[in-house]
């Protein structure tokens, strides 16, 4: 039953402890596949990650393990794409990273435009508003089923990741034959 505003009450986060007691070993596991030769320690993210976990814990409500899996996600992806310190890295100018983005983003559209076609339509229906539709909502787009639409949205980035020519495994996703 709502309260007479209609509208129910938050629910209370999780106790740090608790996320951390339950999420420890499924954070490292999920970093553990991050590139080889990366240069990135997965306990040196883990940790970045889990300082963000604590300092944004009252922002937990409904799926602690999908809050703490994509703060990993995230802090994993900059750590990756993070320059080297160092004297021989030459800083880039304006005009630089701009050219650098518009390649990147020519890379990318190219890579979208190899993927199967059934992934590419539920990729950009995917990106093409925010928030991003369900996988219903697709599917109903599309004329195929949800767990169909689930399963190209799975693939997807690792498809692009392939064709990009980056890390052969997803990143904390499971390979076929795998298990977590």
């Amino acid at each position: 039953m709502t309260p007479a505003g209609g509208t129910r009450p938050r629910p209370e986060p999780p106790p740090f402890d608790d996320l951390y007691r339950l999420y420890r070993d499924k954070v490292l596991w999920f970093l553990r596949r991050l590139p080889a030769g990366s240069g990135v320690s997965p306990e040196d993210v883990a940790q970045q990650a889990w300082t963000r976990v604590w300092e944004h814990r009252r922002e937990i409500r409904s799926s602690p393990w999908g809050y703490v899996r994509k703060v990993a996600h995230n802090t994993a992806l900059e750590a990756l794409s993070a320059e080297p310190d160092g004297e021989d890295a030459p800083p880039r100018s304006p005009g630089d990273e701009e050219e650098h983005r518009r390649e990147l983003a020519a890379r990318v559209m190219d890579a979208v435009e190899r993927l199967p076609r059934r992934q590419r339509a539920v990729i950009l229906l995917w990106i093409s508003e925010e928030p991003g539709p369900t996988c219903g909502q697709i599917g109903r787009r599309l004329g195929t089923g949800r767990k169909t639409v689930a399963e190209h949205r799975r693939r997807a980035p690792h498809s692009l990741r392939r064709a990009l020519g980056d890390a052969p495994a997803p990143l904390g996703g499971v390979e076929e034959g795998e298990r977590p």
